[in-house]
Order: structure tokens, then sequence, then C-alpha cells
């Protein structure tokens, strides 16, 4: 009996060390966000939320960054797809679901082009890729401001990619600079 409680004890013990977000690693975290000037608390609440991202360096940190606004991109690219394929023929609603969906299709390949360039530690150029992916996301909203039904639809999705794709572009800029 009290080696089996001890056994429970050491592995709680164990799994919540494991979970449990390292000093250094929310120092850095705090300190790669810093440079995401604009949207530095949410910079920290997104890289936080990941637990690899507590135990990660700055390029991993940037990987993150990629890979979450990569994921985010593509789940509004997918719900783009489910709300053309429900919108009228021809509608200026589904136009301008059809130009979103070609933005955003851009916007994720250059998201993985800059996850190329991080892997090569090309920040620089990953910095590039993804303002270019930002810029794609910013033009599916002007595209899409006049149709009303797509502003009550998407607009907050939009533009939590567009301020993940900033988050990231900062951070690559910062690694750009310090190698």
């Amino acid at each position: 009996m009290a080696s089996s409680l001890r056994t429970v004890f050491i592995l709680s013990l164990g799994l919540s060390l494991l979970f449990t977000p390292t000093l250094a690693g929310i120092a850095l975290i705090r300190d790669t966000c810093k440079y995401a000037t604009v949207h530095r608390n949410l910079c920290f609440q997104v890289l936080l939320s990941k637990r690899e991202s507590q135990r990660a360096d700055a390029q991993g940190l940037a990987k993150i960054a990629l890979k979450i606004a990569h994921d985010n991109a593509s789940k509004l690219s997918a719900e783009l797809v489910e709300l053309h394929d429900k919108a009228e023929d021809m509608s200026d609603l589904q136009q301008c679901l059809e130009e979103c969906l070609r933005q955003y299709e851009d916007a994720m390949e250059q998201l993985d082009d800059a996850s190329v360039a991080v892997d090569t530690r090309k920040y620089r150029e990953a910095a590039q890729w993804v303002s270019v992916a930002q810029g794609d996301v910013r033009l599916c909203q002007v595209g899409c401001k006049s149709v009303p039904e797509y502003k009550n639809m998407l607009t907050k999705q939009n533009s939590n990619v567009g301020r993940l794709c900033s988050i990231t572009a900062s951070i690559l800029r910062s690694l750009a600079v310090k190698h």
C-alpha cells in the first residue's frame, strides 16, 4: 500500500513538473513578445498556451508562432469554403469569399515558405514571407468591406489571423537582428 502511494506521488510530481512552466521559459516568452509591441499581451498569452513553447529556444518560439498563425489561417480557410458553398450563386458575398479563399491559400503557402526559411535560419526572409501573408489577410478584409454579411461573419477571425501574423513577423525580425 505504501509503495503504491509512493508511486502515485512520484508520478503526480513528475507530471506536474512536466506541465509546469519553467521560469526560464516564461522569461524567454516574455522577452520574445516584447518585440510584438502592438500585440505584446496576445503574443504572451498565445505562446504561453502552448506547452512546447515553455521549453523552446527563440527559434522554437518563432516556429510555434508560425504554426499558430498557419493553423488559424487554415481554420478560417475551411470556414470560407463552407460559407462559399452556402452562399447564393454570383452574389457579392460568394465573390468576396472566392477572393478571400485565394488570398488565404496564398497566405498559407507563404507561411509554409516562412517556416522553411526559419529552418535554415533565414529569419529576415521568413519575416518577409509572413508580412506578405499578412498583406493577403488584409486584402481579404479590405476586399470584402462593402459586403455586410461578411463583416458580421468573419471580420473578427480575419483580424485574429492578421494579429498572429504581425506577432510572428515581429518575432522573426527580432531574430534577424540577433543573428
